[in-house]
């Protein structure tokens, strides 16, 4: 017979996995009009705790993330098997120099005035001003194909197509663990709102010249490119980015919230009556030698 420590071991183990399995049962429905375009999970990079991330494939349309061309590859961010204690990965960025991009965009991705992003992820550490995610031009910061989700000193900031930068005011931001999404265009307007774990904390606009525009580089854990002067690198995690190409309605953003935020979600430790059963067959065991 196994000693009795790894019995119980291998029972708490069981618990835990059905924990994880009940938590992942989501049935999730969004409107055909809500076409994915590209989706970054980072269970699907399957790498043990640690690894270098050198490259990251969008699972909807193929596009792959990678370091800049000419980067070293200390500039890798790095792999967590156990994000938020959910059971799920996540992508670390060390806020000094870890970068990935994909330049291959332009062209195929949904225009700025008219798209729905998730990303799930939380910033480690902030000061000044720390970019998550950023979209621009190759080769300048144009006005049109912006996309951003960044810490401005100690406040969320958002912006969208040539709009300006849309920030919260009094400290708002923090170091938790969150689902941010940002839609553009909701209700034919060239509205943007920014929420947080399902809740409204910024309101804006895209601009005007935002129709026409569509994103072109994507840049994860930094402002711009490694050799650019502006880089603002960001200390955080991403696990899943999702971008939509409409304008989701607030039911939509909510099925896909819900979705997320159960998904990586702490799973539960076993509760103290599972546990006292437990108790109860080392106790058998015992009286069974």
């Amino acid at each position: 017979m196994k000693p009795l420590n790894e019995i119980i071991e291998f029972i708490i183990i069981k618990m835990k996995t059905q924990l994880i399995s009940t938590a992942l049962a989501v049935t999730v429905t969004v409107s055909s009009q809500a076409a994915l375009y590209l989706q970054l999970t980072a269970d699907d990079l399957g790498l043990t705790q640690g690894a270098d991330v050198t490259s990251w494939t969008d699972s909807a349309s193929g596009n792959v993330f990678g370091l800049e061309s000419g980067a070293s590859a200390s500039t890798a961010p790095s792999y967590e098997t156990n994000y938020n204690g959910s059971g799920h990965a996540a992508v670390l960025f060390d806020g000094v120099d870890d970068f990935l991009q994909d330049t291959s965009l332009a062209g195929t991705t949904p225009n700025t005035a008219e798209m729905t992003v998730f990303v799930v992820g939380q910033f480690v550490s902030y000061s000044n001003t720390r970019y998550l995610l950023s979209a621009q031009n190759n080769t300048v910061d144009s006005g049109d194909n912006r996309l951003r989700l960044a810490i401005s000193g100690s406040d969320w900031r958002t912006r969208v197509g040539d709009g300006s930068n849309i920030d919260t005011s009094g400290d708002a931001a923090d170091s938790d663990h969150h689902v941010f999404s940002i839609v553009s265009g909701q209700n034919a307007t060239n509205a943007v709102v920014m929420q947080l774990d399902g809740s409204a904390i910024l309101t804006g606009t895209h601009g005007t010249t935002a129709n026409a525009a569509n994103l072109d580089r994507l840049n994860l854990g930094a402002f711009s490119n490694v050799t650019d002067s502006t880089k603002d690198w960001a200390n955080g995690y991403i696990a899943e980015i999702r971008i939509y190409d409409t304008s989701m309605t607030d039911a939509e953003i909510n099925t896909i919230h819900n979705e997320l935020s159960a998904k990586y979600a702490p799973v539960p430790e076993p509760s103290s009556a599972a546990l006292l059963g437990l108790g109860g067959i080392a106790l058998i065991l015992r009286r069974s030698k």
